[in-house]
């Protein structure tokens, strides 16, 4: 058994009420039972970083990985000892159907890199970025 982070490439636009954003990852469990490794998600994170303003969305999510084939769990069985699967190896370009079980919703969350961005681009001086200089004696008003 291992923890294992997806990155969803494709999804079917029709089923859902909402696409996902290009960037999502998953993080799942996955678990070799006799030749097939079995994978159920925990959770999803993603980033829309369409516009200048990204926004992160998390949220619980509960699916099963199958097959191309409709079987369930991936066939990924790597090493075989006396008709034992001894290890397994998910291949990056190993793809697979992840069917979600249960309606699944995804929040919006705090963006702090967001808060410190908008702090920088205030403008009159009150940003960081931009800073009212300090109550200085000037250098050249001294040498007189």
């Amino acid at each position: 058994m291992t923890d294992v982070l997806l990155r969803p490439v494709t999804r079917d636009e029709a089923d859902s009420t909402q696409p996902l954003p290009h960037y999502c990852l998953i993080t799942a469990n996955a678990r070799l039972n006799d030749r097939r490794v079995r994978l159920t998600t925990e959770s999803v994170t993603c980033i829309d970083a369409e516009d200048d303003s990204p926004a992160i969305y998390s949220g619980e999510l509960s699916a099963a990985a199958f097959e191309r084939d409709g079987d369930f769990g991936l066939d990924v069985c790597t090493n075989e000892q006396d008709g034992q699967c001894r290890k397994a190896v998910i291949d990056p370009d190993h793809h697979f159907q992840l069917n979600v079980s249960e309606a699944t919703s995804i929040s919006a969350q705090d963006n702090p890199s967001e808060e410190l961005n908008r702090q920088r681009r205030q403008v009159d001086g009150e940003g960081i970025a931009n800073p009212v200089p300090a109550d200085r004696p000037n250098p050249d008003m001294n040498s007189q």
